[in-house]
């Protein structure tokens, strides 16, 4: 029988009546899947307040207990399902992640799944008992509770399927897949039927918030099946098309542009250095990391003797840098710095974009055309990234996805590969 694991994010468990609506979905679905695995987040805003309470208690707080804390809103969501289905005649129970048990690493925040043990769930299906886990966390060896960073319900949600041999993972959220853009910022943005997970995993590096960057690698590595569906549809996965990630052998190696990414809410500091500072700028980074400070971008200039940094951080984490930085007043002796307030990075996705001039040209060209300056650019195989002044963003993406003629269905689009030995183009569907 095929096992199916489902992921329910924040704003698809955001009140009873969705808690409820999403019961009934699991429902639908159990009539054709017996064995089902439930992943789930905590309701919508409650993971901001419990955060926003150790910030109130202790701003560079203990991990460990800050951890204890957030990890309580999944506990709720999950028992509140639970009960809904429960209400439907179904067997079902709650699990957190020390009961099943999923153990990680101790980096508190932002652990890694080291394994997960099976057996319990293997005894809930047996059962026939649906089973419904709280996402985004886990347990050490020692026994602590441990949080997976946030969207780490994703990474739960994959990690499971990869466990249980599932025969899909699906990932319910407030769109019905993967668009080209944001379509609140683009309407004219294409849901794409099928991407690769190398352009799903750069989408979710750069910004879109459809699935978390590391369930993306772990859906590569142990190859699971994973589909991005609507929870505001009244179909199931198993009936409706959402996007369908899949392996990149089975996608065309072409040269495409599969879409447009924003990341707003950034912050820069900017150091003013020397080439041989690196032992400060090093100490520096170690510390952010700790404090659980996210690094969103690193650019480095060198110009003769003189080294330039630039680090971009979410700006809810500027009181953390801001204290990091009074703490590091002696290492920083004569160097200088700059706090960039409101940035945002935006970029362009595709497939073997460093291959094509023509990419690079037009992206820059496009920022000449609207004046708009940027703090840095950068681009690779996958992606081309600049760091914007946050009040243009909009502008920027919707430019970019017109310029690259994204409003055109990506896929029925023509595109053009170059054979390199002879020179002859293929229009290929």
């Amino acid at each position: 029988m095929k096992r199916l694991v489902l992921k329910f994010g924040g704003t698809s468990m955001a009140s009873m009546p969705q808690i409820k609506r999403v019961a009934q979905k699991i429902a639908h679905e159990y009539q054709t899947h017996k064995e089902i695995c439930v992943v789930v987040s905590a309701m919508a805003g409650v993971t901001d307040e419990l955060v926003q309470l150790c910030s109130e208690a202790s701003l560079l707080h203990d991990t460990k207990e800050y951890d204890s804390v957030v990890s309580t809103g999944e506990q709720v969501s999950a028992a509140l399902l639970s009960m809904c289905l429960q209400q439907l005649g179904l067997m079902s129970r709650s699990w957190l992640g020390w009961q099943i048990p999923i153990i990680t690493n101790d980096h508190h925040g932002s652990a890694h799944i080291q394994r997960i043990e099976t057996a319990h769930l293997e005894e809930a299906f047996q059962e026939q008992e649906i089973a419904i886990v709280s996402g985004f966390q886990g347990v050490t060896q020692k026994g602590r509770i441990t949080t997976l960073g946030r969207g780490g319900s994703d990474v739960s949600a994959v990690a499971l399927a990869a466990a249980l041999g599932a025969s899909r993972c699906d990932i319910y959220t407030d769109v019905d897949g993967v668009y080209t853009a944001d379509p609140r910022i683009v309407p004219q943005a294409q849901k794409i039927n099928q991407i690769s997970l190398s352009e799903m995993r750069m989408l979710a590096y750069m910004g879109a918030k459809v699935l978390h960057p590391r369930s993306v690698d772990l859906a590569d590595r142990h190859s699971v099946s994973v589909q991005v569906l609507s929870t505001f549809s009244d179909r199931i996965g198993s009936e409706m098309p959402g996007t369908l990630v899949i392996p990149d052998d089975q996608s065309a190696s072409l040269s495409r542009i599969s879409g447009v990414a924003q990341l707003r809410a950034l912050h820069v500091v900017r150091f003013n250095l020397t080439a041989g500072d690196n032992a400060f700028l090093e100490g520096f980074l170690d510390r952010l990391r700790q404090n659980h400070v996210t690094i969103l971008s690193l650019n480095e200039r060198v110009l003769h003797d003189k080294l330039t940094v630039t680090i971009g951080f979410l700006s809810k984490d500027l009181p953390k840098v801001e204290k990091i930085l009074q703490n590091s007043k002696r290492d920083l002796g004569s160097k200088s710095y700059e706090i960039l307030l409101s940035y945002a990075k935006v970029s362009i996705i595709g497939m073997h974009l460093a291959r094509k001039a023509e990419y690079i040209e037009r992206f820059i060209n496009l920022f000449h055309e609207k004046k708009i300056s940027y703090l840095h650019f950068s681009f690779s195989d996958q992606n081309l990234t600049a760091l914007i002044p946050e009040d243009y963003v909009e502008l920027v993406v919707r430019s970019l996805h017109q310029g690259f003629e994204l409003d055109k269905s990506i896929n029925e689009t023509s595109l053009l590969l170059q054979d390199e030995q002879s020179g002859y183009a293929t229009k290929i569907r």
